[in-house]
């Protein structure tokens, strides 16, 4: 991902077709409404995730909510900014709720240019949007905003720094390719670890998989690096055990392409063993989730599930400040 300093429009001269941001009680939220003094979207939305939060992390939301319509107001087109309130994992409504508003503009999804700020999107939400608008679109462009906070709460018990509780992981079918009856499925899974460690081995602990790729994002955060490898650390000792279920592979957070191609290469190493699910766990950096979702979708010849633990809440320290705003083109 690049750095950016100012947000312009993917056309020189040319609105975007549609700007989406979502809210949230993280600072971040806002990242790239401060790069915008020199752009313009023919649509614009704003994204309401329901979900559980304390008193603090409503205001937060509030506020962050009102600074996002008063800003995206003066970028939007017909100045009417749109704003949807969706489940966080209702991932159908959202995309119908999406389609609706770009017919009503008049916007074509096949050949559009979107920007889309992923920063605050849950990774459910993020990944089956992002498939839906990639399959859609043939001549366009869709550049992803990412906004990188100051700091993560590393402070507090590992149960309450950042998600809250956790649910059984689900699984949801991500891309299904007709499998040969005759054959036995095998299953694999792509597992992106970060410093949500409970949720991570809430996933791991339930998946009957057949081989793991541990993603483990490298970052110059210190801190942050000792809190991911203190919360995957039982996962991390049995990977070094020698146990041939675990591959490891390192990968700066943020380089997508990196991860792509650590992606590709397992994936390409796995098909040759007859019928294949794969299974995606995105519970490290969005940017590596994103690369689990560009291999998917560029492989012909593999299923794909997402597995994810659902947390019952956030804490509304879960992050603080903006430290740097990059963005990535597909």
């Amino acid at each position: 991902m690049k750095s950016i300093k100012e947000l312009q429009t993917i056309r020189p001269l040319q609105p975007d077709d549609l700007f989406v941001v979502c809210s949230s009680f993280e600072d971040r939220c806002l990242g790239s409404i401060k790069l915008l003094s020199n752009y313009c979207a023919k649509s614009t939305i704003i994204i309401n995730f329901f979900s559980d939060s304390n008193v603090e992390g409503e205001k937060k939301k509030r506020e962050a909510t009102s600074y996002l319509l008063k800003n995206i107001r003066s970028i939007d087109a017909a100045r009417m900014p749109r704003m949807i309130s969706v489940g966080p994992y209702n991932y159908p409504e959202l995309i119908n709720e999406i389609q609706n508003e770009l017919a009503l503009r008049g916007i074509q999804e096949d050949n559009i240019y979107a920007t889309i700020d992923i920063s605050c999107f849950t990774k459910i939400q993020l990944l089956f949007l992002l498939k839906h608008l990639i399959e859609k679109n043939s001549t366009g462009k869709i550049r992803l905003i990412y906004t990188l906070p100051e700091s993560y709460n590393t402070s507090g018990d590992k149960f309450h720094r950042l998600s809250i509780g956790f649910y059984r992981p689900i699984s949801i079918p991500f891309k299904i390719r007709m499998r040969d009856g005759a054959d036995i499925l095998k299953k694999v899974a792509i597992l992106q670890i970060g410093h949500e460690g409970e949720r991570i081995s809430s996933v791991w602990r339930n998946l009957e998989v057949n081989k793991i790729l541990i993603l483990n994002p490298t970052s110059d955060d210190k801190t942050l690096m000792k809190s991911s490898e203190d919360a995957n650390s039982i996962l991390l000792r049995r990977a070094k055990s020698g146990e041939p279920l675990y591959k490891v592979a390192k990968c700066d957070r943020l380089d997508i392409n990196r991860a792509i191609r650590l992606i590709k290469e397992f994936c390409d190493q796995e098909r040759k063993n007859g019928n294949t699910l794969v299974s995606i766990i995105p519970l490290g950096p969005k940017p590596l989730a994103i690369a689990s979702l560009l291999c998917a979708i560029s492989q012909e010849n593999l299923s794909f599930e997402v597995s994810y633990a659902i947390p019952t809440g956030y804490n509304s320290e879960y992050s603080k400040g903006i430290r740097e705003v990059f963005e990535y083109m597909i």
